[in-house]
């Protein structure tokens, strides 16, 4: 998940105050490569993983208050708001989805068990630019099935859109209500769903939009207690943050009821860890650095990662190869190599690409003022 706000090029004075999220986001987006390998038999790791996204919808939250809730209640304009996100997101989700494509095309299906004829693909090609889902009747079938974690970015551009257009002007009480209501929404879906693992596929869609709704709404609650000094100081070493995450995201949540160890992760352990991570002492030189790399191949990493493992998985379901015996020496190798693509893929196609558009649609005022890559 993406949570860079800053234009290309902008100073940004204060972002050594958020920079811990850099490195929190890295280690998620690392954390749920591992997962979607997991998934396709490449590793072994645990299923709780897959909760990383809903640490994204919380410091996307948090960031995007610091960056625009301001200028929002000042005029302006949520189209205008909505144009600068979609600055920041497209590029990178469509050349993931470019990929997808390739695969798709390729293996001649959407999924291991479903087969794409040229209509199929089409159809799929065509929501893939539009940025919508692809609805399908096969519950093999994610909704963006080109670029699986396109998901998250469509929740994430919705529940944008409602937040510039009613909830920057809510109260805090206000808002809380709106995260309790949300809250008990989606504890009614995991509660059906057996987990939290919701808004990827047809089946259990709807179930992303209160998902994303606790955890967005929940960083912009974060934000305004922080900007109100109601938040607790910690000033914990900023590793700490990063060894907490680690923790918490790898926990074995399994069984009839992970929904509920889930929702409580969501709901108190996630908002301790961005405390934690917010309220952290100034990292060193060298750890600031990491942590900007880090932060930087998140998104990249993010957004492409998807339709490359599935690539391997079609490989080995379909074409015969063996992924087994990639354990356990080389199981690690696939995401660092990802990462490394995704660091380059920032340099050379994100940030010129966005350059350009920011020039020709992206202009709204002056530079953000805002400090962390969300």
């Amino acid at each position: 998940m993406d949570m860079d706000v800053r234009p290309i090029g902008s100073k940004d004075p204060t972002r050594e105050t958020f920079l811990t999220l850099d490195g929190l986001r890295g280690l998620a987006a690392m954390l749920v490569v591992f997962h979607h390998q997991h998934l396709a038999g490449i590793n072994n790791f645990p299923d709780g993983a897959y909760l990383a996204v809903d640490l994204f919808f919380l410091m996307s939250g948090f960031v995007i208050a610091h960056a625009y809730e301001r200028r929002l209640a000042a005029g302006l304009q949520p189209l205008a708001f909505m144009r600068l996100r979609l600055i920041r997101l497209y590029p990178l989700y469509l050349f993931g989805s470019a990929i997808g494509l390739a695969v798709a095309i390729a293996f001649g299906r959407l999924s291991q068990v479903h087969l794409a004829g040229p209509i199929d693909l089409l159809r799929a090609a065509v929501c893939a630019l539009g940025f919508i889902p692809y609805f399908s009747t096969d519950p093999t079938v994610n909704a963006f099935p080109l670029n699986g974690p396109g998901w998250s970015l469509f929740f994430e551009l919705a529940v944008n859109l409602v937040y510039a257009v009613f909830a920057v002007r809510l109260s805090t009480r206000a808002l809380g209500a709106v995260i309790f209501g949300s809250a008990l929404l989606l504890g009614l879906f995991a509660w059906q769903a057996g987990d939290l693992n919701l808004g990827f596929r047809t089946l259990g869609f709807v179930g992303g939009l209160p998902r994303v709704s606790v955890s967005f709404f929940g960083g912009v609650l974060l934000y305004r207690l922080h900007a109100a000094g109601r938040l607790p100081k910690l000033g914990a070493h900023p590793l700490c943050a990063i060894l907490a995450a680690m923790l918490l995201l790898t926990l074995p949540i399994s069984g009839t009821a992970s929904w509920i160890a889930a929702l409580a992760l969501v709901m108190v352990g996630f908002p301790a860890l961005l405390i934690l991570a917010v309220t952290s002492s100034t990292p060193s030189p060298g750890v600031a650095r990491m942590f900007g790399w880090l932060g930087e191949l998140s998104y990249p990493l993010y957004s492409m990662h998807g339709p490359l493992i599935v690539g391997l998985a079609f490989t080995s379901a379909i074409g015969g190869v063996t992924l087994s015996p990639l354990q356990p020496g080389l199981a690690l190798m696939p995401a660092p190599s990802m990462a490394l693509l995704a660091l380059v893929l920032s340099r050379v196609y994100d940030h010129p690409v966005r350059q350009w558009l920011s020039r020709q649609y992206g202009a709204v005022g002056s530079p953000l003022p805002t400090a962390a890559r969300t």
